[in-house]
Formats: structure tokens, C-alpha cells, sequence
């Protein structure tokens, strides 16, 4: 058998998504978003690159590929959270994304900043459902802060 390996990473939480789901009691029972006020501490310092699997072009499962050295987000607008990830897991759109679903779509929702950085739209990192620790927000945030428990 293979070894799988474990690791934290960062990734974006939009806040509008957040919202529109109204972050009630009942709906964190339901499993949707959850966000539990413990004091964690969290590195006042944020990463430039995180471990990550991403794919470079669209296709199948060989075109996954693990890096130590993926582009670590930031927060770029007021309604932005960014959380270092403890656990996530590829759920049926981040494999029809890894074909080429919704590409054109992507674009239009990609970090400016990173598509010049790499000057296109790969690598994607896959992975959209994800639990872990805010690390930074946005100004306009009100409903979580660093050290805040989430998932997604």
C-alpha cells in the first residue's frame, strides 16, 4: 500500500458565499460552513508558497502533480478570508474542473495579481471543500477572525 501524505496549506474563503448562507445555528448543524470561536494561535506571518496537488493543464488523473512550492494566496479584497488548511478533499466539481468544466468561469474569478504573476491560468489547485484556521481578513469581514475554526 502507498503512503499518503498530510499537509497544510492555504486557501480562500469568499465572504459573499459566507453570507448568502446566513451562518445560522441550524445551518452549521447542517454541515454547510461552521465556525467555532477557540483562541488558537495562528503565525502572525504568512507563507509565500504552501504544499498543494494542482494541475497544469486540464485532463485526466495524470496530470495531478504534489509541489512543496505552490503560490500561496493572499487577501485581496475587504471581503476576502484566507485559511491555512488542515484537511480538505476533492468533491465531484473539482474533478470536472480538473477536465475542463467550467473554465471559462474560472478566469473570470481568478486573482488578477496571480495571472500575471504566471501568466495564465494554471496551475489550478483543486480541493474546495477544506477545514482549518483563518489566518488573515479582509476589512470588511465581520463574521470570522484569525484563530477562528472553519470549514467549508
Amino acid at each position: 500500500m502507498g503512503s499518503v501524505k498530510v499537509s497544510a496549506c492555504c486557501r480562500q474563503l469568499f465572504l459573499p458565499h459566507a453570507r448568502a448562507l446566513a451562518l445560522t445555528t441550524k445551518m452549521a448543524s447542517s454541515g454547510n460552513i461552521c465556525c467555532v470561536r477557540r483562541n488558537i494561535s495562528s503565525s502572525s506571518r504568512l507563507r509565500s508558497s504552501m504544499p498543494a496537488w494542482v494541475i497544469d493543464e486540464y485532463g485526466n488523473n495524470g496530470v495531478l502533480r504534489f509541489t512543496e512550492e505552490a503560490t500561496a494566496p493572499s487577501v485581496n479584497s475587504a471581503s476576502e478570508v484566507l485559511i491555512r488548511v488542515h484537511a480538505a478533499s476533492l468533491n465531484p466539481l473539482d474533478i470536472s474542473m480538473r477536465g475542463g468544466y467550467g473554465s471559462n468561469l474560472l478566469k473570470l474569478r481568478r486573482d488578477p495579481v496571480s495571472l500575471g504573476q504566471n501568466g495564465g491560468k494554471f496551475p489550478i489547485i483543486l480541493g474546495r471543500d477544506v477545514s482549518g484556521v483563518v489566518v488573515d481578513c479582509g476589512s470588511g469581514v465581520t463574521h470570522f477572525k484569525p484563530g477562528d475554526e472553519v470549514r467549508s
